[in-house]
């Protein structure tokens, strides 16, 4: 999203933006990193077992 980002801005890609863009977008997605940890380990048992379900119902 960085990289679209700073496109957007300008029309071209510039290295130092881009840095930018990512430094400012630090917190966010440490954020984003750990939500996504923590829901695959509460999800992950409960989907898992679904999925496997379909598979060997499918045969895939």
């Amino acid at each position: 999203m960085d990289v679209w980002t700073v496109m957007w801005m300008d029309g071209y890609f510039n290295i130092d933006r881009f840095f930018g863009a990512v430094v400012t977008a630090l917190p966010v997605t440490a954020q984003y990193i750990v939500s996504n940890i923590i829901f695959l380990l509460l999800l992950a048992p409960l989907f898992g077992k679904k999925i496997e379900r379909i598979k060997d119902k499918y045969g895939v």
